[in-house]
């Protein structure tokens, strides 16, 4: 029993450093000219950010309140939005491996 809580613990720390770096995918994917919009008010458009963690910077993200002609130029109605290179949007979160797949990365 001891065993088992010592074990419990030891993977208990382990994971708890565990951060996924996506640095890699976020900028294969802004390379491959595809851009995600939404707001900063916007709950699903946080949860798809935190789905990337620090590395979100590396997203090409437009705020549709302070970058509002892009979004109306992109033909955005609705948040979260990821604009494809072909002009195509795929609208709410998007797992990591769809927007790996939508972005050949």
């Amino acid at each position: 029993m001891k065993l088992i809580l010592v074990l419990m613990v030891i993977i208990t720390i382990l994971l708890s450093g565990c951060q996924t770096n996506y640095d890699e995918l976020a900028q294969c994917i802004t390379t491959n000219n595809i851009s995600m919009a939404g707001t900063s008010w916007c709950g699903h458009c946080n949860t798809q950010k935190e789905m990337f963690g620090n590395s979100f910077q590396y997203i090409d993200f437009h705020d549709c309140v302070e970058d509002r002609q892009w979004c109306i130029n992109a033909g955005i109605e609705a948040y979260p939005a990821w604009v494809l290179a072909d002009g195509t949007i795929i609208l709410g979160v998007q797992s990591i491996s769809k927007l790996t797949e939508l972005s050949n990365c």
